[in-house]
C-alpha cells in the first residue's frame, strides 16, 4: 500500500543515514577516503606515529597501553622495535603489568626496570604523564627525539 509507512522503512532511514555520513559511507558515495585526523580521537598519536615509522627506532619501546595497538598499526612490530604494551593487557603475566605500572607511577625503581626491561626508545602522552616525562627529561643517558602537542619520544 501506498502512504504507509513499515517497521523496516522506519529503522532503514536512520541507519542509512548514519551509515552514509560515517567515513565508510563517504568512502562508498564519493570514493574519497576521509583523513585519519577526522576519524580518530584527538589525543592519538598521529605526529609520534608518523616520526616514527620515519625513524624506526632500534630496541623495544615503551608507551601507554592506550598507544601501543595505535603505534603498532602505524609502525608494525618487529624485532628491530617491538612495542612492549598495548590493549591485550589481560594478556601480559602478573610481573610484567607490575613492572609496567612501576615505570607510568614513577615508583622508586622505575628506571631499572627500563634497563631490565631493555627499552631503548619511551614513548609518553602529556596529558597523562607529564611528571614522568620531566623525570625522563633528567635521568641521565634518555634524550628527546620529538616532541609535539601530543606527547614526547626519548632514546
Amino acid at each position: 500500500r501506498y502512504g504507509t509507512v513499515t517497521g523496516v522503512q522506519t529503522c532503514a532511514l536512520p541507519i542509512w543515514l548514519a551509515v552514509g555520513r560515517s567515513p565508510i559511507g563517504i568512502w562508498f558515495r564519493t570514493g574519497q577516503s576521509v583523513p585519519l585526523e577526522q576519524i580518530v580521537d584527538s589525543q592519538t598519536p598521529l605526529g609520534i606515529g608518523d616520526f616514527l615509522h620515519e625513524h624506526a627506532p632500534h630496541g623495544r619501546l615503551f608507551c601507554p597501553i592506550e598507544w601501543g595497538d595505535y603505534l603498532q598499526w602505524r609502525m608494525p612490530q618487529s624485532e628491530r622495535h617491538p612495542i612492549l604494551f598495548g590493549s591485550h593487557v589481560h594478556l601480559l603475566p602478573p610481573d610484567v603489568w607490575r613492572d609496567y605500572l612501576a615505570v607510568v607511577g614513577r615508583q622508586e625503581n622505575w628506571p631499572a626496570v627500563l634497563d631490565r626491561l631493555r627499552v631503548e626508545t619511551v614513548v609518553l602522552d602529556h596529558a597523562g604523564r607529564s611528571r614522568l616525562i620531566a623525570a625522563l627529561d633528567r635521568q641521565p643517558g634518555w634524550q628527546r627525539i620529538h616532541t609535539d602537542e601530543i606527547g614526547r619520544a626519548h632514546v
